[in-house]
């Protein structure tokens, strides 16, 4: 009966979270990709950090993220720089709606005025 109860709460809860992504179009403009190396315990691992800029109206956010080797959602190469995509932003964090459906957060390290 427990279980029963808490599957219809959570049932109520989820897509009520969903329904808090409200996204808005946003102008994707460059981004910029920087490699390094990183010691992950007595290994040196590549990586890379991604500055991803995107333009909402006359505000442009620069959002960052790391890509890694085997696993990421920071792989920018779904989109086109100039093509309007969907963005939400989210207190210091943007995300970045992903063809397939999914989400790419990065974390705002920049907000400039465009001109």
């Amino acid at each position: 009966m427990r279980q029963f109860a808490l599957c219809l709460i959570l049932a109520a809860v989820v897509p009520c979270m969903a329904a808090d992504r409200v996204y808005q179009k946003g102008k994707y403009l460059d981004v910029d990709s920087q490699a390094y190396q990183k010691l992950v315990g007595d290994t040196s691992v590549m990586r890379h950090e991604n500055d991803l800029s995107v333009q909402i109206d006359d505000l442009i956010y620069i959002g960052q993220c790391e890509e890694r080797r085997h696993f990421s959602s920071c792989r920018p190469g779904a989109w086109v720089v100039g093509d309007m995509i969907d963005v939400r932003i989210d207190k210091d964090s943007m995300y970045l709606k992903k063809p397939d459906g999914g989400e790419l957060k990065t974390h705002i390290v920049k907000r400039v005025r465009a001109h």
